[in-house]
């Protein structure tokens, strides 16, 4: 399943995250798109590795970063989302 399709049906992911604070990750995606450099997913952190100190926990997960991808089967409950000025949103 590619991520578009794991954000449009709610499908949970889980991953190894590749940088400082490495580790892994289960999150909720909401949108994929691209920085001004890299691909990169808009999330919901759920479990997992983070050492920001932001509420809600929001992140954004580079994809060249994240490894041994998983998507789940069961879905979730949609947030409130209210966009992404840092991404250029494709789904």
């Amino acid at each position: 399943m590619e991520m578009c399709e794991a954000i449009q049906g709610r499908h949970p992911i889980s991953f190894h995250y590749e940088n400082e604070k490495k580790g892994k990750r289960t999150v909720h995606p909401y949108a994929f798109g691209k920085t001004r450099a890299n691909h990169a997913i808009r999330a919901y952190l759920k479990r997992g590795v983070s050492y920001s100190k932001d509420e809600p926990p929001w992140r954004l997960y580079r994809l060249d970063r994240m490894r041994n991808t998983r998507v789940h089967k069961k879905t979730f409950r949609k947030r409130p989302y209210h966009g992404d000025k840092s991404l250029r949103i494709r789904c």
